[in-house]
């Protein structure tokens, strides 16, 4: 299940390196412990480039809402090439339940050898494994 409102990219153009449409707020503390939470990745339009392009997709947390400052990067893919990402693969799965994170979170795609002529990407909160 997706839980409501926790969209952070949502059928979201994907064509340069650029942050999630959304940032989560999770509260004061951003502490999470014992509760399932996942972030799920996946691709909502097939990609397509001129070049050899890849995307490489992090979940990053900060205090600060804009992500100026303060930031850390609690996971990122490997470089995933255009071939790859055809629609409604999923991409990855994460259990954040139990990190400690700091009041926000939000996704990162930077888009190498680029840029993309196409693709969406779909990247949210889920309270339990998700595979649709």
């Amino acid at each position: 299940m997706i839980i409501e409102n926790n969209m952070l990219s949502a059928a979201q153009p994907v064509t340069v390196s650029a942050a999630s449409a959304n940032v989560f707020d999770l509260g004061k503390s951003g502490l999470r412990i014992g509760n399932p939470l996942f972030v799920c990745s996946r691709v909502h339009t097939t990609a397509t480039a001129d070049e050899d392009a890849t995307v490489t997709i992090a979940l990053q947390t900060s205090d600060d809402v804009t992500f100026s400052e303060n930031v850390e990067t609690l996971y990122t893919t490997s470089a995933i090439g255009k071939a790859a990402l055809v629609a409604d693969s999923h991409v990855f799965m994460l259990d954040i339940g139990a990190m400690k994170l700091k009041r926000h979170i939000r996704g990162y795609y930077t888009v190498a050898t680029g840029p993309l002529t196409a693709g969406k990407f779909d990247l949210y909160l889920s309270g339990a494994i998700d595979m649709h």
